[in-house]
């Protein structure tokens, strides 16, 4: 009985989550848009985390080092940020975002509301209402799983 619980959770997971990250976090993006989806989320992290080392918005983001490096260097050449070895570490390399940087994230982080809101609110408050309740109680239970190593 147990077992087949975590199968149905495990097809559910993995059936839901391509359409979550298309429809609700991946940012909004066109084609003509001339910076990835990756180096959108990086300008969105910044924005909530001001200055970052390089490592950790890798982490953060899911990419390798390597590709993180390609997308701080796009990011760049675009003014949107600024590169600057740690003065406490030299090796370690932060990021923050220039005044154009900050710019670029809030325009993204509106189009993200505005597409969110427009996905959402077909929904009426007490959808809304349980959609929350239920997310609260998905973070809650996964976050039970980091804690137990079998």
């Amino acid at each position: 009985m147990k077992e087949e619980k975590i199968e149905r959770l495990a097809q559910l997971l993995y059936s839901t989550m391509p359409q979550m990250r298309r429809d609700f976090v991946a940012p909004p993006h066109h084609k003509e848009e001339k910076l990835p989806r990756h180096a959108v989320f990086s300008l969105l992290i910044l924005q909530k985390m001001k200055k970052v080392s390089m490592s950790e918005l890798a982490q953060r983001l899911g990419v390798s080092n390597q590709q993180m490096t390609r997308i701080v260097k796009e990011l760049e050449e675009n003014n949107a940020l600024v590169r600057e070895t740690d003065e406490k570490n030299r090796r370690q390399v932060n990021v923050s975002l220039s005044a154009e940087g900050k710019a670029l994230a809030e325009s993204y982080a509106k189009k993200a509301m505005d597409a969110f809101r427009n996905k959402l609110n077909v929904l009426n408050e007490d959808e809304l209402d349980a959609l929350a309740y239920h997310l609260e109680e998905c973070i809650r239970l996964t976050q039970k799983t980091e804690t137990r190593h079998p």
